[in-house]
């Protein structure tokens, strides 16, 4: 007996648009397993921004949004992150409002099932999308965190880009003996804030130095 095709709930209106665009592509990727000249820019755009630190407003809201896919969609992240990168791209995902955004990656989340196939994949193993272990602070590996140019030391404060961390997590620099350590006291998708002691340099050389860090919460 036939097995009636699994549809994909009702969406809003306002992301009917996007959701169209990601279930067509689902199926064209699914049969063809490959990617056209046009997605591969696409992809090869969105992997830059999502593992290169950002100061661009844009690009900020993009990797926000493909961190995010990253984060709620476990195994099969990375591979709708290569949906979504070849679906939508950069310019309609920033132009979506926040809300919508966040009403498309709960979309996208709920129906992994859907849109989902081991093709995307493969796909995101060739174009080099990042799993959520090395992208979205995992805490069971060490991880690499980029400081940026105003991660610098002040009255005991470093500033740097993370996402996926939660205020009492605690991070441990081992690349330098002399780092000690700090406290996330605060965060959002753009800032990270974690306090340390004030008369510990937290940066040894260029800005850009990337930092090993173990993340474990606090007891």
């Amino acid at each position: 007996m036939a097995h009636p095709q699994v549809q994909p709930p009702e969406v809003p209106t306002e992301i009917r648009e996007s959701c169209q665009r990601l279930q067509e592509n689902a199926k064209k990727l699914k049969a063809l397993r490959r990617l056209e000249p046009r997605a591969i820019n696409l992809l090869t755009a969105a992997v830059k921004i999502i593992t290169v630190e950002q100061s661009i407003r844009a690009s900020k809201i993009y990797n926000s949004f493909l961190h995010d896919i990253l984060r709620t969609c476990g195994q099969s992240g990375p591979g709708l992150v290569v949906l979504c990168a070849v679906s939508l791209g950069k310019n309609r995902v920033i132009s979506l409002s926040e809300e919508k955004r966040t009403m498309l990656v709960s979309w996208v989340t709920n129906n992994q099932a859907f849109l989902y196939d081991s093709a995307l994949s493969s796909l995101a193993a060739e174009y080099g999308v990042p799993d959520s272990k090395k992208c979205c602070g995992d805490s069971a590996d060490p991880i690499a965190l980029p400081l940026t140019e105003t991660a610098k030391h002040h009255s005991g404060r470093i500033f740097c880009i993370w996402v996926g961390l939660v205020a009492g997590d605690t991070l441990v620099a081992d690349k330098y003996a002399d780092c000690a350590f700090g406290t996330v006291i605060s965060y959002d998708y753009s800032r990270l804030v974690v306090e340390g002691p004030s008369d510990k340099d937290w940066i040894r050389g260029k800005p850009s130095t990337h930092f090993r860090i173990r993340i474990s919460g606090l007891v």
